[in-house]
């Protein structure tokens, strides 16, 4: 989804052998990603192209996802990554998070459910629990939200 094309702007051979080489990725959006470097003699440029374009999709998902969570509004249009992508990556992220981080995802996942990006029964499948399990973990981040919002507002007294 994210990078529509990816292309040798040169390829420079050095008196080593060696490739010079700028390639040029470009995404759904038009934005350009250019890196350049030096390769090996014998390498495999197309190989290597490819397979950076990979890595920079899956970083540009990465971005997106970490941005809906962290930085952006609860409304925040993803641009490089799906919903389909957001509940697997919110579960993992809640699974492995520490401290604020627990409290700032558990009250973006309220958010989207009481602003109907997801549904709980979403929300459920993602973390794969049953209705009594979503509503025992529902109120310990309603804990955790409101126990974050207290600290928050305790900052300067």
């Amino acid at each position: 989804m994210s990078i529509t094309t990816s292309q040798i702007i040169s390829q420079v051979i050095q008196p080593n052998g060696s490739i010079n080489v700028h390639e040029r990725h470009t995404d759904h959006t038009g934005k350009t990603y250019d890196i350049q470097y030096n390769a090996p003699q014998g390498s495999n440029i197309t190989a290597i192209i490819n397979a950076r374009a990979v890595i920079i999709e899956n970083k540009l998902k990465e971005n997106d996802l970490y941005r809906a969570i962290f930085i952006e509004p609860w409304d925040y249009t993803l641009v490089h990554a799906t919903n389909a992508d957001l509940a697997p990556f919110v579960r993992t992220l809640y699974k492995e998070s520490i401290q604020d981080q627990t409290a700032i995802i558990g009250m973006r996942l309220i958010e989207w459910v009481t602003n109907r990006r997801f549904t709980e029964t979403q929300i459920r499948n993602a973390f794969g629990l049953t209705l009594s399990r979503w509503n025992t973990l529902k109120a310990k981040i309603q804990v955790l939200i409101d126990d974050f919002n207290a600290i928050q507002g305790a900052k300067g007294e």
